[in-house]
């Protein structure tokens, strides 16, 4: 009864949370963007180490499991 429940849920909500999810992630492009227009070369090493660091800890969990 709980899973027909959270079903209908999703359902009801699925449209709604999808553009969440894409208005977010257009906010996010949109961010990076602008930040990597305004970078210098230096800035863009630091953005390659700052990018790396953040997918080895992304990563992290799922490797030492």
């Amino acid at each position: 009864m709980r899973d027909e429940m959270d079903a209908r849920i999703w359902v009801a909500h699925h449209d709604q949370f999808s553009e969440t999810v894409g208005r977010f992630f257009d906010a996010l492009g949109a961010r990076v963007r602008r930040i990597l227009s305004a970078a210098t070369p230096s800035d863009g090493r630091l953005a390659s180490v700052v990018a790396a660091f953040g997918m080895t800890v992304l990563t992290l969990g799922a490797t030492a499991a």
